[in-house]
């Protein structure tokens, strides 16, 4: 399947128009990794949002060498990902990690969002997933931190 039946099959961008879909399809491509290899690292230049076709992968959050990291959430088939370059962010604010052989969509951020900027409702949509995704990701990650501080034993 190539890039253009991709991106009309995504629910996102359904209602985009022809151009619109070329326009994407030019400056998009799928790209393919295995496990245990990184779509990027935290503090990335963030030049590409992602869209999840197959596979398995961990955002994670940063942490010194040799301690424990905290997963953010596993990214699911048809899910964004790398989403801090539509929000302005110049750097990625997560870690992404393969867990098994992945394959993704990967589109250049700053004309995506020249593309979104033009038609505003496929804008809204997207900027509302992007919302959606941060609050959710937000949630469990804050449960997480909730489950471990239960463990702790409190000093006085």
């Amino acid at each position: 399947m190539g890039v253009t039946e991709m991106l009309k099959g995504h629910d996102l961008f359904r209602t985009l128009t022809v151009d619109n879909v070329g326009r994407i399809n030019a400056f998009s491509s799928t790209k393919a990794f295995k496990k245990g290899d990184l779509v990027f690292r935290h503090e990335d230049k963030g030049a590409h949002v992602f869209i999840m076709l197959e596979g398995r992968i961990h955002l994670t959050l940063p942490a010194a060498v040799g301690k424990l990291k905290l997963i953010v959430t596993a990214v699911e088939n048809g899910e964004f990902f790398g989403l801090s370059p539509l929000l302005g962010s110049e750097r990625y604010t997560a870690t992404a990690l393969c867990l098994e052989p992945t394959r993704v969509l990967a589109i250049e951020a700053d004309p995506f969002r020249a593309v979104l900027e033009e038609n505003h409702l496929i804008g809204m949509e997207v900027m509302g997933m992007v919302a959606r995704a941060y609050f959710s990701r937000y949630i469990e990650t804050f449960g997480r931190i909730q489950h471990i501080l239960k463990h702790v034993p409190i000093m006085a």
